[in-house]
């Protein structure tokens, strides 16, 4: 919080060496879809997908992470009700914006993806235990209203991952678009299911003719602990309390956040595909390069 108080102070004092009528000065907060992590649990009959706008802070998922994101995205509002709004100064001096981000991955192109993130974690313990965990995804009323059976499994299986290379570009196009919207959301708007992609990770950790084992999470969690405490043998173990409470229902599709508003403001995001296999391949390998435990 102190950052972004920060950021705000110094683009008041920016603003006041503007030329006269020129356009104010633009805060954009990087934000994150846990803010919406309890969204569905509290909305069970609709809408169902995370709207543009303000949400109350018992929306939030409940650990620290996202309820200070919730605290900025208001601290920013604040700031903009009394320094940009023209019913309070003669001329606003700025504007601000809070993006709620998803899961962003490894640029494509070198499949550097950040080691230490969960996923990244949870296939780097998968690769020790040789096994992968099942996303079941939690059961919601939602799922129930879409009606076929097929269609339900798809959504509460989906992820919305974004390569960090586009989501740059995003947040470039949304910081000098036209609208600036108070709030945009950046996820992946084409949607692809977890079992496509856990079942392409189990050729590529133990090969097309041997692929590892699907099992489900409560087992491989079991596996997970039985490693032991001790971080430098078992990576998982500092994340565990994470995995066990929040990772299924945080992944597995149950957060939809609304892009129709960002979309009219960034043409990358329209334009954004779903990861491929080559995508995977990439990331595993890179995580591989970086871990001398990682076969």
């Amino acid at each position: 919080m102190h950052g972004l108080c920060n950021l705000v102070r110094l683009a008041l004092l920016s603003s006041g060496k503007r030329a006269p009528g020129s356009p104010p000065t633009r805060v954009l907060f990087a934000s994150s879809v846990a803010v919406a992590g309890r969204f569905p649990l509290l909305n069970p009959h609709g809408p169902y997908e995370v709207p543009e706008a303000p949400l109350d802070a018992e929306n939030t998922a409940e650990f620290g992470y996202p309820e200070a994101k919730w605290v900025c995205e208001r601290v920013l509002m604040a700031a903009v009700e009394m320094y940009g709004s023209v019913y309070n100064v003669e001329e606003p001096l700025i504007l601000g914006s809070s993006v709620r981000i998803g899961q962003l991955t490894g640029p494509e192109g070198s499949g550097v993806w950040n080691e230490s993130e969960h996923f990244p974690i949870v296939v780097r313990a998968s690769q020790k235990i040789k096994a992968l965990p099942v996303i079941q995804g939690v059961r919601s009323p939602f799922f129930s209203f879409l009606g076929s059976a097929n269609l339900q499994m798809s959504c509460r299986q989906s992820l919305a991952w974004m390569p960090v290379n586009r989501a740059g570009d995003i947040l470039v196009e949304l910081l000098f678009s036209r609208g600036f919207r108070s709030f945009y959301h950046l996820e992946n708007p084409s949607r692809q299911s977890w079992d496509g992609i856990l079942r392409h990770l189990t050729s590529i950790l133990g090969g097309k003719d041997a692929p590892v084992p699907l099992v489900p999470l409560t087992d491989w969690i079991r596996c997970v602990r039985a490693l032991g405490e001790d971080p430098s043998m078992n990576i998982a173990f500092k994340i565990l309390g994470f995995l066990e409470r929040d990772f299924e229902r945080m992944s597995s599709g149950t957060v939809i956040l609304r892009t129709a508003l960002t979309r009219e403001d960034s043409l990358t995001l329209v334009r954004s595909t779903a990861l491929d296999n080559m995508h995977l391949e990439k990331y595993v390998a890179y995580w591989k390069s970086v871990d001398a435990d990682f076969p």
